[in-house]
């Protein structure tokens, strides 16, 4: 054999070896997430699920245009934290939700019935105020307790901006309803 036809056979056999290694690094990877760690990005899933589909929602049926702006940035923002999530969980091989789970969803159905001022209020108090204080939460304790240093620090970022995010929010309330 030549020089170039054991250089072909090497690259293949090399392709080969890491093509078959790949999925066990990421199964070894999965298997060394913890339970709590897999449980907060399912939660975290669920909760950017939950307010990206209410301000697609508010978008359309709020009758204050500052709702409505709201709403537009949310779905922005929790866009690029639910790529940063996903891309996270694919890595470990976590199943995250599709659909919506539990109060989540009734609240939601609930909002698709609302309309007018109904739908501003229901919206700007169960979706941007208390939605939001319960993210704080769960990405406080993951940012405080997760023993995946990448998981760690996405909730510590992500944290920041569903802080500022609250507070948006809780001015609104206060503007939208004074």
């Amino acid at each position: 054999m030549g020089f170039q036809e054991n250089n072909v056979k090497y690259l293949a056999t090399l392709l080969l070896s890491l093509a078959l290694a790949a999925p066990t690094v990421v199964n070894a990877q999965a298997a060394s997430v913890s339970e709590r760690d897999a449980r907060f990005l399912q939660a975290a899933a669920n909760s950017g699920l939950f307010e990206m589909q209410a301000s697609q929602l508010a978008i359309q049926a709020a009758s204050q245009e500052r709702i409505k702006e709201f709403a537009r940035m949310m779905l922005v923002e929790h866009e690029k934290i639910d790529g940063d999530l996903k891309s996270l969980a694919m890595m470990r091989n976590i199943e995250l939700p599709i659909d919506l789970e539990g109060d989540r969803q009734d609240t939601l159905d609930a909002l698709q019935q609302d309309t007018g001022a109904g739908f501003d209020k229901r919206y700007v108090e169960q979706v941007a105020v208390e939605a939001h204080k319960q993210a704080v939460t769960l990405f406080t304790e993951a940012s405080e307790k997760s023993e995946d240093d990448e998981i760690k620090a996405f909730a510590g970022k992500a944290l920041k901006t569903l802080q500022q995010h609250l507070q948006h929010a809780q001015n609104l309330a206060e503007a939208a309803f004074r």
